[in-house]
């Protein structure tokens, strides 16, 4: 980015220059305009450049991208089924740009996300169709199965929430653990000392 901003040269002449494709160049650069927490993220090792180019697809719907993002974390999803989900979002984003949506499909998914608390999509085909539901665990199955038969609206991110939240809990503890151990750990010495101090072998005449 350094090269094509203050020194002019383009991507062609950059990917030259670094042994690189002028395509690799290019799609490196587009990294750095996802967002602060991603970047840092992908810094951090939590998030591969091959996690990263799928977040890129939904730079202009970064609700799902936020989304996305968690789901890669939390969720360890692979490369490749972030590609399945991107291009799933991009491609309805297209289809509905080309053609004309239908509204009471729309209306339909929506009102299953209020439902269920999670991203739900619906496939329509010639005949029929299908609809996927994410979830993060069992109890989120049969959370799924309570709601089905209740009327109460819920967040489209309760679950992906919820499971990250888990998540964080988790993580804290088993580094609040070894911190514990070692303030017993201390606190068990300075009293051995305190007895050692006044024993009697400690005392001469």
């Amino acid at each position: 980015e350094k090269l094509a901003n203050e020194f002019k040269f383009s991507h062609k002449q950059i990917a030259r220059k670094v042994g690189k494709s002028r395509e690799y160049v290019s799609n490196t650069i587009r990294i750095l305009n996802l967002s602060a927490e991603i970047l840092n993220a992908l810094s951090e090792g939590r998030l591969t450049e091959g996690h990263a180019r799928p977040l890129m697809m939904l730079c202009d719907r970064l609700e799902e991208q936020d989304t996305l993002f968690k789901e890669i974390v939390y969720k360890k999803i692979t490369v490749r089924e972030a590609e399945r989900i991107a291009r799933g979002i991009a491609h309805d984003k297209i289809r509905k740009r080309e053609f004309i949506p239908d509204p009471e499909l729309q209306e339909i998914e929506g009102k299953f996300q209020e439902a269920l608390g999670t991203r739900v999509q619906i496939q329509k085909r010639e005949t029929g169709g299908s609809i996927t539901i994410d979830f993060f665990s069992t109890d989120d199955l049969k959370t799924i199965l309570d709601l089905l038969k209740s009327n109460e609206k819920k967040d489209p991110t309760e679950m992906l929430d919820k499971f990250i939240s888990a998540q964080d809990t988790t993580e804290k503890e088993s580094f609040a653990a070894p911190s514990d151990a070692k303030a017993l750990a201390d606190k068990k010495a300075t009293e051995d000392k305190e007895e050692d101090l006044y024993d009697i072998k400690n005392f001469s005449i």
